[in-house]
């Protein structure tokens, strides 16, 4: 991914900047797609739905508005 060759604490300095800078580089969301990906698969983060949502997805998934979603 663009040829850098950092140490650990560099490129942990090179994310949390970009962090910071609210940039949109293709390393820092990979990263942090990882994160929230484990996160969800391992339950330590979790969605909060209002009550109403899980009614009006199932009507707009009985609608065919083209989505699907996962109920757990």
């Amino acid at each position: 991914m663009g040829g850098f060759s950092l140490k650990l604490e560099e490129a942990e300095a090179l994310l949390l900047r970009w962090m910071k800078q609210g940039r949109k580089a293709t390393p820092l969301k990979i990263i942090q797609g990882l994160i929230w990906q484990e996160g969800y698969e391992t339950g330590s983060i979790k969605g909060e739905l209002y009550p109403d949502v899980a009614d009006s997805l199932k009507t707009w998934a009985s609608a065919a508005f083209g989505f699907s979603f996962i109920h757990h």
